[in-house]
């Protein structure tokens, strides 16, 4: 949902998915949030707006994304559900000569990463030191035996950087530009 709400309040209705071709239940999940916040947003979940990554094959995934780009012009974001997908979204950007920020807007999970890698790039970060607290308590846990199982929901912050475009500025300027013409 902080994805979408942000997106959204950027102007932004178009919005096309990296998916991943893993089965881990993180990627499922941010999916299915994905497409839960769109419907919540009268935003049709168009099928034809996912493009699967695959995390063992970064050449097929360049491929599918660039085919994917080519073939959907109106997507004016796309939501990356990893940053290694992210690095091949910037990949082909660049091979299409797509400025990201103005030609197409990106936001990606998983902001520890890109933080080095891609510091323009605006993400969605993941509390990723109370996860690994949290993991050595589950471990130590199982070690005693105390035979319980725990679920945790983690609160993750966006961190705004320049890769996502305000559209509402971009049609007011355009406006601007238009009344000027006129008188």
């Amino acid at each position: 949902n902080l994805a979408i709400e942000y997106i959204i309040s950027k102007g932004h209705n178009q919005i096309g998915y990296v998916d991943s071709d893993s089965s881990l239940n993180y990627f499922s999940l941010r999916k299915k949030y994905f497409t839960d916040a769109l419907i919540k947003n009268n935003i049709a979940a168009n099928q034809k707006f996912f493009v699967k990554g695959y995390s063992d094959n970064h050449v097929k995934t360049n491929e599918n994304i660039k085919r994917f780009l080519k073939k959907n012009t109106e997507i004016t974001i796309l939501l990356i559900s990893s940053h290694s997908f992210a690095t091949n979204v910037i990949q082909v950007c660049e091979k299409l000569n797509k400025t990201i920020g103005k030609d197409i807007s990106i936001i990606s999970f998983d902001s520890n990463v890109l933080r080095t890698l891609a510091p323009s790039i605006t993400t969605i970060r993941q509390p990723v030191e109370e996860m690994s607290s949290k993991l050595v308590e589950l471990v130590q846990s199982k070690i005693t035996k105390r035979n319980k199982n725990y679920n945790y929901l983690y609160r993750s912050a966006l961190i705004e950087n320049s890769s996502v475009a305000d559209l509402r500025t971009r049609i007011w300027l355009f406006q601007i530009s238009i009344f000027r013409e006129f008188f």
